[in-house]
């Protein structure tokens, strides 16, 4: 986790939904997270040439940005998603100050570095190509 406004405002948006359905009977904290994804608009950096240059602007602010890498971009590429602009409640800050909504980002992880023992052994991981290879591989 980095303390970016980005992070900050998933992190409202997801504590605001939680808040919204706090009565709510049946649901749980990853239900109400999808749900706020949804509502967040998420699509791939990939999906226009705007989103990716978003994204890139957002890296190069942070420091983050490795031109190098972009290069390597294919379809086997983990996969990064970017919310839509103005999602409300995406705002960086507490709900006693005033801030504009953020735009935020979200990643899937390498499957080989976060599976639990279930998943690795439900999916077969071991017998998977590549099971082989080093546990941590640059993106």
């Amino acid at each position: 986790f980095r303390a970016t406004n980005g992070s900050k405002a998933f992190l409202q948006a997801w504590r605001l939904a939680m808040l919204a359905k706090r009565e709510a009977e049946n649901t749980n904290d990853q239900f109400i997270f999808v749900a706020m994804v949804r509502d967040a608009g998420i699509e791939p950096v990939t999906s226009s040439p705007e989103r990716m240059r978003t994204w890139r602007a957002s890296l190069a602010a942070h420091g983050l940005h490795r031109p190098e890498a972009f290069g390597r971009i294919s379809p086997s590429t983990r996969g990064v998603f970017l919310s839509k602009e103005g999602f409300a409640s995406a705002a960086p800050c507490l709900p006693s100050e005033r801030c504009a909504p953020q735009r935020f980002s979200l990643a899937t992880l390498p499957l080989r570095v976060f599976t639990g023992g279930h998943t690795y052994f439900m999916q077969r991981l071991h017998n998977a190509p590549g099971h082989d290879l080093p546990r941590l591989s640059p993106l």
